[in-house]
């Protein structure tokens, strides 16, 4: 027996199978006014900010080099590295920090 796509589609509907084509489930993701694609983007928004808050947490907790003193924020992120570069306050900063935390200080994670 051969059916074809359509007889086939039919009889499923009929029988009480939801049938719903590619396009269906895709138009409302494509539609820029489409709640859809609102929750879509918020969901990963939030989840590119809870991955890095998770590895700023895991590098000033369970990172081999939680121990070595220095700032926490330093410790778990590397925009204070790139700030300073962009400023040109490197050298400035880190003579800083090794007055403060001593010869040993954790700069990056």
């Amino acid at each position: 027996m051969n059916f074809s796509k359509n007889e086939l589609l039919l009889a499923l509907s009929s029988i009480g199978f939801r049938v719903t084509t590619l396009s269906t489930i895709l138009d409302p993701m494509l539609d820029p006014t489409s709640t859809r694609l609102s929750e879509i983007k918020l969901t990963c928004h939030l989840q590119y900010i809870l991955y890095h808050l998770g590895g700023g947490l895991y590098n000033i907790t369970l990172h081999p080099l939680a121990k070595v003193p220095g700032p926490k924020l330093r410790g778990a992120f590397d925009f204070p590295r790139y700030w300073e570069i962009w400023t040109g306050d490197v050298a400035t900063n880190c003579k800083e920090l090794h007055d403060i935390y001593g010869s040993t200080v954790r700069l990056a994670p």
